[in-house]
């Protein structure tokens, strides 16, 4: 017996779509980008980008959930919760064997605020 596909809106396909291409960046620059210019210098910048890409990140796949069914289910926001903090934290772990690039507990830090605002924020507008 086959099951019915679920006719899924368009708004759902652009989350997913957005949320592998972030997912990709994320890769890009936490592993492969260096930025050698000297010219800018604002402390702790790499703060505000870690928060940012995690917040996105979460923000986009949790609307992409939500999009898929509208309901919001408190297990599927600890999974996305869950597997987030996995990511973030090989990302960060994994930067200990590259050059140009150190571990910092702080970035990890900002990893964690960036995924619980972008998951807050996603259920506060569906609110």
């Amino acid at each position: 017996m086959l099951r019915v596909m679920k006719n899924l809106s368009l708004k759902f396909y652009i989350y997913l779509i957005s949320s592998v291409g972030w997912f990709i960046s994320i890769i890009y620059l936490l592993i492969f980008y260096s930025n050698n210019s000297s010219e800018i210098s604002i402390d702790h910048l790499d703060k505000a980008i870690h928060f940012t890409l995690f917040f996105v990140q979460a923000f986009l796949i949790t609307q992409a959930i939500i999009s898929y069914d509208k309901r919001i289910q408190t297990k599927n926001l600890i999974i996305i919760f869950i597997l987030l903090i996995i990511f973030g934290s090989i990302m960060e772990v994994q930067q200990i064997y590259l050059p140009m690039r150190k571990f910092e507990y702080y970035d990890l830090l900002f990893n964690l605020l960036g995924i619980t605002s972008g998951l807050f924020c996603s259920i506060y507008i569906k609110n």
